[in-house]
């Protein structure tokens, strides 16, 4: 017989169609693995340091909310509000000072507290023009003073402990 009698076409059909079932498992366990291993590889362990020399955080539109950067010999945080104006900056600079602004809309009012790596710290606070009116300040000796100046900037009253530890007032 030439192989085409009914019963022949059955069990060639039946031996066709279970080695495309064959197929079928092994390309579907290669097309398994081949994702797994790619999505293995896209999973990574969260890091326990990140290294820049400038971070800047954007809020959703893209605006710059908040910049941390390193400098030669310090370093520098600065936040921004909606508007993109700078409000507040804490700045550490090589010698060991440290300087804390912050500042109202039009960047110029504001207050400002320092401390300088020989012990001199400093509290002031500017009007509209930028000018100082209120300053506190200790120095490393142990005197400490309180200053009130005019909008130009001239000390008109002041209190303070000279580093004798008597008081003073000014005029």
């Amino acid at each position: 017989m030439d192989g085409r009698t009914p019963e022949d076409v059955a069990r060639r059909l039946e031996a066709l169609e279970r080695e495309s079932r064959r197929w079928k498992r092994v390309g579907l366990l290669v097309l398994v693995g081949t994702a797994t291993a790619l999505l293995m590889g896209q999973v990574r362990a969260p890091a326990d340091t990140i290294e820049a020399r400038r971070v800047v955080v954007k809020d959703a539109s893209g605006a710059p909310r908040g910049v941390l950067s390193g400098t030669n010999d310090g370093a520098v945080l600065e936040l921004y509000d909606k508007d993109g104006d700078r409000r507040a900056v804490l700045g550490l600079a090589g010698d060991g000072s440290v300087v804390l602004s912050l500042s109202a809309k039009a960047e110029k009012v504001g207050a400002w507290l320092s401390t300088t790596s020989f012990g001199q710290s400093s509290l002031q606070f500017a009007d509209r023009s930028g000018a100082t009116r209120i300053a506190a300040g200790l120095t490393a000796e142990g005197s400490s003073a309180l200053f009130m100046r005019d909008s130009d900037g001239l000390a008109r009253a002041g209190l303070g402990i000279g580093i004798d530890g008597r008081p003073f007032r000014f005029p």
